[in-house]
This record gives C-alpha cells, structure tokens and sequence, in this order.
C-alpha cells in the first residue's frame, strides 16, 4: 500500500511547559570521591573529547573548580563526564 495524501501537520506548544521527576533524588549529582585538590585530572565528556586539568577544588553535586592553560579557572561537573582518569605525576 502507498500513501499519497499525507496531511500536513503544524503544532506550537500551548501553555507554560511542566517537567518533573517521579523520584527527585535521580537529580541529585555527586561529586566522585577520589577528586582531590592538587591532583591532575583527564576529563572525558559524553561528546567524546577530553580536558586535562588540575582540580583546584571540589565542591557539592558534582562541581569542581580547575585551572585552566591561560592561568584562569573554571568550574567543571564532573557527574557529567563518561570518564575521569588521575594522571600520574
């Protein structure tokens, strides 16, 4: 069977857009355990690439603070990578 009349469907959102979670601690992000201020890290993202950083502090719900190569520093969540390997000194 072949169909050749296919309507044409438009549709927009109506009303203000509502999301919950059953269970509200799946939302709950931790910080890995094993991160430790002045250890080097390889941060591997669920994209694929990978960051190395020093961690200069961890923090709650998955966040850590790193420098960065131009002496700046960032904020990473770490809950959000795929990995997260030392680098030995």
């Amino acid at each position: 069977m072949t169909v050749t009349n296919e309507p044409t469907m438009m549709a927009r959102q109506n009303g203000p857009w509502v999301v919950r979670l059953q269970d509200p601690e799946l939302a709950a992000w931790t910080t890995p355990e094993f991160l430790r201020a002045g250890d080097t890290y390889t941060f591997t993202w669920l994209f694929g690439t990978s960051e190395q950083h020093e961690v200069t502090a961890v923090a709650n719900d998955g966040w850590v603070r790193v420098s960065t190569p131009n002496t700046s520093e960032k904020w990473l969540n770490a809950s959000m990578t795929v990995s997260i390997e030392r680098v030995e000194a």
